[in-house]
Formats: C-alpha cells, structure tokens, sequence
C-alpha cells in the first residue's frame, strides 16, 4: 500500500481543507516529516490510519477526539485518502461523528460517522457500508488495523520496551502481533482432555465400586457367610466374587422353583374337596329357605281363596259400566248441534259489531272529507290572486340582471384604469430613477474621458524632444508641453464606462416606451367606462321606484361619482334578484298547486258521495243482521235448558270418567287372577324342590360336613402362607440374580474402558505437559513460546543485517537457548553480542544511541516478518518516529543510510522527527507549521 494524496479537514490540528500530495515526495527514498511539538506530525499517519480502519494509530485517541478544537461547528470534520496497491487506485473518505448545526431553526445536531470506499481503476465502483467497507480494506491490504500500524509505524519507545522485557513480557507483545494464542488454547485444551479423561476415570471407578456394593452389602455378606474384606479387593477379582455368587444364587432358585410346585399341587387338591363341601352345605341351607317360603304360602291361602270370590261381582260392575257409556255416547248429536248454533251465533254476533264499527268508521271519514274540502276551496281562492303577478315579477328580474351586468362592466373598466395608472406611477419613478443614473454615469464619464486624454497627452509630452516634430501637432518646438499626470484609468476602463453608460440609456428609453404605451391603455378604457356609465344610467331609470330607494344613497348624484360604492350596489341588486326568483319560484309552485287543489277538490266532492250511498246500505245490512241474530239466540237458550250437561265437553269428560272406572275393573279383575296363578305356581315347584334336595343330602350330617369344611379351608389358608413365603423368597434371588447380572455386564464394559482410559490419560498427559511446558527436569518452555521463538529468530536474523551495519560490524542481538533455572518460563530472553570481544551481555548495558539503534532494527525486523507472514502484502510506505536526538552524527549517518537501503525498490520511509541533523541529511519532506489560533498549515519540500 503506497498513499498518494491524503486529505484532512478540521482534523486535529489542521483547521482548513489541507492536502498533501505525496507522489511530489517521489516514488521511493526516506522524506522528513518535521515541525514543533504538538503541529501535527504524527496526525499525519492517524489520518492514514483512520481513513483507511476508523481509528488512529494510538490507543489513546478515539476518533470522536481527533475533530480540530478550532473548527466552528459549520465546519465538517473528514479525512480522504488516495493510496495504490497491488497495481490499482481507490480513494476511501471517512467522516467521524460530530455535532454540528441544525439546516432549520437554531441550535446543534449530532451527525452519524460515514464511509465511502471508490475503486478508480476499471469503472468506478462504490461502497459505503461500514462493515462492507472494513472487510473491502482487508482484502486489499491483507491487513487489520493493528498489523498496519506495526508494519508501517514505529512508534517513540515502542520497541526499546520489547529490547528490554522480559520472556513473559514479551509472550504477551508476540501472542497479540502473531495471534499465537491459539497454541495457548490448544495448551487449554489439552489440560481440559486431561482433566476430562481423569474424572471418566474416577467415574468408572465410582460406577464399579457402586455396583459391586449394591449386591455384597455388610447384611448380603453375612447371609453368604463371606469373611474375606470384599472392599479392597481388585476389579478383577470382584469381578470373579460376582461370577460365583450368581451360580450359587442361581442353584437356590432352582430349588425353591421345586418347592412351590409341590406346595402349589397339595393347595389344589383341598380345594377341590373344600368345593364338593360348600355344594352340601348350599344344598342344607335351600332346604330351610324352602321349608320357611311354604309356612308363609299355607297362611296366604285364606286371602287367595276371599279374593277369587270377589271375581263375579267386578265382572257385574263392568257390564253396567258399559251399558251407562252406551247412553251417553247416544246423546252426543245433540250436543254437536248445539256446539254448531253456539258457532253460528257467535258469528252473527261478530258481524254485527263488524257493521256498526263501519258505519261509524264511513260517518267520520265523511266528516273529513267535508273539512278539508272547505279548506280546499279557500286556499284556490288565495292561489288565483298570486298568479296574476307573475308577468310583473319576471319583468323586474330582468331589469335588475341587465342593471347588474351594467355594474359589473364599469366596474371592470374602473379596475383596469386602476391598475393602469398604479403601474404608470411605478414607470414614472423607474424613468426617474434610471434620468439620474443615466445623468450620473454620464457626468463620470465625461470625467473619465477629460482626464485619460490628460494622461494620453502627458505620455505624448514626456516622449517630445525639441526638434523632433509632435505626432498630434506636427511643430518642432515645445515651448509649453503639457504635465506628465499620474495614470489613474487604461482605455479598457473608459470602454467599459461607455458601455455602462450606453447601457443606462437603452434601460431609460425602454421605461420611457412602456409608459407611453399604458398612457394610451388608458386613454381608451377611460372612453370605454363613460360608455359604461351611460348604459347604466339608462338602466336604472327602467327599474321600478322601490329599488331605487334602496341604492339611492349609494347613488348620489352621478355614477360616474359613485363606482367606489359598486360593490355595496352589486350586492343590493344580487340580494334583490334573489328575492324576486324567489318570489318567482313560489309562483311556479302555487300554479302547480292549485292545479293539484283543483283536482283535490274535485275528488274529494266525488268520495264524500260514494260514502252517504255506502253507509245507507250498510245500516240496511245491519237490521237484516240483527233480526237473523235473536232469533238464533232464542233457539239455543231453549235447547240448552232441556240438557243435563252444558255442552259437549261435559259429556265428554263424563264419559271419560266411566271408561276409565270400567278400566280399573278390568285391571282389579286381571290383577287378581295373576296373583292367584302365581301362588299355586309356587306352591307347587317349592313342593317338588325340596323333594329333590332331600334326596341330594340324604345320609348326610350338616354339622358333620360344616366341620370338614373349615378344617379344609384353615389347611389352604396354611399353604397358600408358605407359597407366599417362598414366592417372596424367590423374588429376592431374583433381584440379587438381575443386579448381579448387570453388575457382571457393566464391569465386563467398564474394566476395558478403563483400560483405554488409563492408556489415554497417560499419552494426554505426557502431551500436555510437553506443551505446557512442565515436565519436570526440562527448561520451562511452553507451546506457544516455541512457536514465538521461531518468530523471535525471524526477526532477530532480519534485525541483525541492519545492526551489524549501523554499530559497524561491532553488535548482533541474540536469543538465549536457555534461562538461568528450569523454574521459570524461558526461551524469548535476548541479550547482546558483542563481536569485538566476543561477550554476551544484557540489552540494558547499551549505551542510549546503541539502544536506539538496535530498537529500531529489532521494529524494522518485527515489521519484515509481519508483512512476511502475512503473504501477499505490498508496504511500500513506512513512518519511523523514533528518538534520532539520542545518535552521534556516525551513528546518525549509519541510521540513515540503512533507511535509504530499506527505501530502495519502490518503497517510502518517513521519518518523524524535529532533530536538525535530520533536516541537513534529508532534503525532501513534509514541513508543518503550527499556529495557535488557525491551526497547522503543511509544505511540501521537494
């Protein structure tokens, strides 16, 4: 990466807009960046950083810091890198974020950081998403932001630290700069897989132990008569103990299986026999039921037989019964007749309240009719006398829209005259103003003029010589030759006075044409509103008397006086036509209307007619109704009184009554020939049953067998104790038998995978050991400190080319292979060589240029090996701000010229200093000046 041109604005110490164009700086060789402390030297590289990452070359400035302090807030803080690399151009802008003021009202705003990153060669492509704009960077570069400082900066004192340190010191600088940490990881890692596989194996031993002690428990061991101490004894062996003990256990199942199949066959036989006892005593105990149910039949038997007799005279009662429901049912025509009178009364009853109701309802309605047939009739008399003005009215309309537009058309002509002479007023100060300009410029340049001819002729008379003849004149003596006069205009000036001049005149004459042209604009809208005003006069003589009155104070004596009133007058007029049309439209309405009235009325005459004929027939049908209706009436009251029951809902339900009296007979009837079958039904299979038990129970004793019955079930009960004891048994051996089985599998399983455990354990921890630099007896060197004393010897070899030549061939750095004891980490601890007697001593015995010098080759050294391992990436500009102060001038020189080698091949070293030595020894660079109000201004010296 080479920067081509970079650009800060309100950026740290620089204020204003300030470039610095460093291919004026060449391609290759060492520049000086100089200027006093606190200008802006290093600020230069911050704004490197900080375009191209976001953040600034130091830990201790953000880039929220690095906005100039004498920036006013309307000033934008922002850096613009140009750099090339890999063969192409790109141009990376970078705002931070920053309070600035608000584009509306008063007061300040916060402004978000921005970025924009622009590839220039082939096509201009563009991106501005900060984490799209980092990763580009990357790619670019190859590096991040802390590799590009360490690579392309060396920093005041940074690596007289790493000279000096200790190994631990020094680890932690190389894990950061080489990202070695991950052999410390992997050192983690191992002693985790250590850790790891020690607790597996502490687990598989618990899981062994615990299984082997859930079987042989103090209470077990006892029980199997084992005296030997089972807790120390090996896997193996255990293992064997198990074995064993699961054969013995598994003879006495074998043997307690044979037991309870004898048990088990001896219980089934008493069961059979206790079966055969219980059917005895079963056979005993439903003979004294039998003999205790036909006692209570024999004392039923009188109440059978007193029922049976009852039977004849029930049957007596139904046949009367029925005979009764014959009668009744007989009379039932009658009582349908009567139902159907009752009806058709009712009906005429109906209708008869129909046509009263009718006749009153055609009474009130001819009523009605006649009112609003009289208030019909005076209304048309109101609608022919408002018809008869309808003519006068339209006429009056008329008057008034012609008067209207009268108005209207004067009062636009009054307007325009208005506005014709407003802009007549504006023209005439126009012509005003340009007369006096025209007459100012004028008198100037007639001035102008008098005085560069003054001049001209002054020129003339300072060139005359006597005897020479005079270009204007032609005489070749010069008695009185005019004064030489200072030159105050060139002929350009009075040109550009004429122009100006000329210019002033057309403006004037154009003004002057426009104001003659609105002059005759409204010499003929003056004529155009007398014609106007007469038309209106003639207008309002035609209107009637009334509205004269009302506009005649507008009015006064003239028209012409009065058009500042014709907005009050148009109004009047428009109010008045409102009212007229109104007028209008209720007269085209009441015409419509009495129309319809006429029609009403009409129809109305017909209705109250045709309602005297209906309601006459209607009070005929109601006589007619009404004999037909007493008459009815009569004959119904007659029969009814004939009958026992009121209607034929009453002989309904007595007939109802009986039928269910007749049905309670017959169910009395049923109910007792049932419980009579029933009984001797019984009687009779109870007689045959305990025949047939006697017979089963014959020979036998009851108390005989009650006795050998619980004999037999107290012995099942007995046996059925024992087989629970031996089922109990066997379910113990059986759970002894599945834990050992189980016990048997999981030390079969685990004794192997301990086996591979313990063999793991033994590789990982012999490996971790090594990695982390513990084996005892060995130096203390971990992983990562050997991979970083590869990198430690990388830089140092590289550092050393530079340092021979800088301490001329008298000094080399060198790692020491070993530290002093094998307690403590080693293997980065450094010391120096020195050649000219061949020791080895401590870096801090250095003298500070010799320092000086081997820190910076150790940071060029550090910087090669960086970008070496960093494949693929082009540096080619590189900012050294080191302490030169400290060097004697051979030293100095050999400093310098081993910079120049560095910069050979294409490559920039910049060299950050304010040594003097520097500035006669480097003749190209960056200068700063530092102001303390205007902030820092930059020179470019070629």
């Amino acid at each position: 990466m080479k920067p081509i041109k970079l650009v800060l604005s309100a950026y740290g110490p620089f204020l204003d807009k300030t470039e610095i164009d460093f291919e004026k700086l060449g391609s290759d060789g060492v520049f000086l960046i100089s200027g006093p402390t606190g200008s802006g030297k290093t600020t230069i590289f911050d704004g490197i950083c900080y375009a191209l990452y976001g953040t600034a070359s130091g830990n201790l400035r953000t880039p929220k810091m690095m906005r100039s302090t004498y920036a006013e807030p309307d000033v934008k803080t922002f850096v613009e890198l140009t750099f090339l690399s890999h063969g192409k151009e790109y141009r990376i802008s970078r705002r931070p974020e920053q309070e600035v003021n608000k584009v509306s009202g008063s007061g300040t705003t916060v402004r978000p950081s921005e970025v924009s990153l622009e590839i220039l060669d082939g096509g201009s492509t563009v991106y501005t998403g900060k984490r799209e704009v980092e990763e580009k960077i990357k790619e670019i570069i190859g590096l991040d932001a802390n590799q590009f400082r360490q690579v392309t900066m060396i920093a005041q004192g940074e690596f007289l630290k790493v000279l000096n340190s200790t190994t631990e010191e020094r680890m932690e600088i190389f894990s950061k700069v080489f990202k070695t940490g991950r052999y410390t990881l992997l050192q983690e890692e191992l002693k985790l897989v250590v850790k790891k596989v020690s607790a597996e194996i502490a687990e598989i031993e618990e899981n062994l132990k615990r299984e082997f002690n859930i079987i042989f428990t103090p209470a077990f061991i006892d029980q199997q008569n084992i005296s030997v101490d089972v807790e120390g004894l090996p896997y193996e062996e255990k293992q064997s103990m198990l074995k064993k003990t699961h054969d013995e256990i598994k003879e006495k199942e074998r043997e307690i299986i044979g037991l309870k199949e004898e048990l088990t066959e001896e219980k089934d036989d008493s069961i059979k026999k206790l079966t055969n006892l219980d059917s005895i005593l079963q056979h005993f105990s439903k003979l004294n039921e039998m003999a205790n149910r036909l006692d209570s039949l024999e004392k039923e038997k009188g109440s059978i037989e007193e029922d049976q007799r009852a039977i004849p005279k029930l049957k007596s009662n139904i046949e009367d019964i029925i005979s009764a429901i014959s009668k009744l049912e007989a009379l039932k025509p009658r009582y349908q007749k009567l139902e159907t009178d009752r009806d058709k009364i009712l009906k005429q009853r109906e209708e008869l309240y129909s046509q009263e109701e009718e006749i009153s309802r055609l009474s009130k309605k001819h009523e009605e009719i006649e009112e609003s047939l009289n208030l019909s009739k005076k209304t048309l008399v109101e609608f022919e006398k408002n018809l008869n003005t309808s003519d006068d009215v339209n006429t009056q309309i008329n008057l008034r829209m012609n008067f209207q537009d009268s108005i209207s058309k004067a009062a636009d002509v009054t307007k325009k005259i208005k506005k014709t002479n407003s802009k007549l007023d504006e023209f005439s100060k126009k012509i005003k103003e340009n007369q006096i300009k025209y007459i100012n410029l004028k008198e100037e340049y007639n001035n102008m003029e008098v005085l560069y001819l003054k001049q001209q002729a002054g020129i003339i008379a300072r060139d005359l010589e006597d005897g020479v003849p005079c270009p204007v004149c032609g005489s070749t003596s010069h008695p009185k030759p005019a004064g030489h006069a200072d030159i105050l205009y060139e002929k350009e000036d009075l040109d550009a006075k004429k122009r100006e001049l000329e210019t002033a005149e057309g403006v004037l004459n154009r003004a002057k044409q426009e104001a003659s042209l609105l002059k005759g604009n409204r010499d003929t809208l003056e004529e155009e509103l007398s014609k106007s005003i007469d038309l209106l006069d003639k207008s309002y003589e035609k209107q009637n008397d009334s509205f004269k009155e009302k506009i005649e104070d507008l009015v006064n004596t003239s028209f012409e006086m009065s058009m500042a009133n014709y907005l009050s007058i148009s109004e009047i007029v428009q109010k008045d036509i409102q009212n007229l049309e109104t007028k209008l439209s209720d007269i085209l309405a009441c015409k419509e209307k009495y129309k319809s009235l006429k029609l009403k009325i009409d129809e109305l005459e017909k209705e109250s007619n045709e309602i005297i004929r209906e309601n006459s027939s209607k009070k005929e049908e109601y006589n007619r109704l009404s004999g037909e209706y007493n008459a009815s009436k009569s004959a119904y009251e007659t029969e009814i009184k004939e009958l026992e029951y009121e209607d034929l809902n009453g002989l309904n339900s007595e007939i109802e009554n009986q039928k269910t009296i007749l049905s309670a007979n017959k169910e009395k009837i049923a109910d007792i020939e049932k419980r009579v079958e029933n009984y001797f039904v019984e009687y009779n299979d109870l007689k045959s049953q305990k025949q047939t038990l006697i017979s089963l129970v014959q020979g036998q004793d009851e108390d005989t067998v009650r006795q050998a019955y619980e004999e037999y079930n107290h012995e099942i009960e007995n046996l059925k104790n024992r087989i629970n004891e031996v089922d109990a048994e066997q379910t113990e051996i059986i759970s002894i038998l599945k834990n050992i089985s189980k016990a048997l599998v999981v030390y079969e399983k685990s004794l192997q995978a301990l086996e591979e455990k313990k063999n793991l354990f033994d590789q990982y921890s012999n490996l971790s050991a090594t990695c982390s630099g513990e084996l005892p007896g060995k130096p203390k060197i971990k992983l990562e400190t050997f991979v970083q004393m590869s990198f430690f010897d990388r830089i140092l070899n590289r550092a050393n080319i530079r340092f021979l030549k800088m301490s001329e061939g008298r000094y080399m750095l060198n790692r020491d292979d070993e530290g002093d004891n094998k307690r403590s980490q080693t293997g980065l601890d450094l010391s120096v060589h020195d050649l000219s007697n061949n020791t080895y001593r401590s870096t801090k015995s250095l003298s500070g240029g010799e320092s000086f010098q081997a820190s910076l080759c150790l940071a060029l050294g550090f910087a090669d090996e960086i970008q070496h391992s960093a494949g693929g990436i082009q540096i080619e500009t590189m900012f050294i701000d080191e302490g030169f102060g400290t060097l004697d001038n051979v030293a100095l020189k050999n400093a310098v010229d081993s910079l120049v080698d560095l910069s050979k091949g294409n490559k920039l070293v910049g060299i950050i200093s304010h040594v003097d030595e520097l500035r006669e020894r480097i003749d190209r660079g960056i200068s700063i000046e530092k102001s303390s109000f205007k902030g820092s201004k930059v020179t470019i010296q070629v």
